[in-house]
């Protein structure tokens, strides 16, 4: 018995999202390969972004990008608490660590961004 295997693309993930978000998206993969020696890697539920390992993995749906956070829980700095921490209460999700942050507009990815970099400056090392 074969069977064929579905290879993911980033293109798959990315018609997910409504086409007045393909932007957001356009602008968080550009900021994340900026980081430097990052590679993008699909996988069948989100797209991993990794250094020396995954410190961020996006999640598409129509109208945001989710994106968790490869840190254990109380080693994300988020002044302004916008992050979900998984293991309060303890909840199932997709992607590595325990922290989500979720951008619906541009102007979110800034501060996002600021999350982001916690997670690859651990991941690089």
């Amino acid at each position: 018995v074969s069977k064929e295997v579905k290879v993911f693309t980033v293109e798959d993930h990315v018609a997910k999202l409504a086409p007045e978000k393909h932007e957001l998206y356009e602008m968080l993969h550009e900021r994340l390969l900026s980081l430097g020696n990052v590679k993008e890697v699909p996988k069948k539920l989100y797209v991993a972004y990794k250094a020396n390992k995954n410190f961020a993995d996006l999640i598409f749906y129509k109208n945001e990008i989710r994106i968790t956070l490869n840190l254990k829980s109380g080693e994300l700095n988020d002044p302004k608490a916008i992050t979900t921490d998984f293991t309060k209460p303890q909840k199932g999700h997709w992607g590595n660590g325990d922290y989500e942050v979720i951008v619906r507009n541009i102007s979110e990815i800034p501060y996002a961004m600021i999350l982001i970099e916690q997670a690859y400056s651990k991941a690089k090392n």
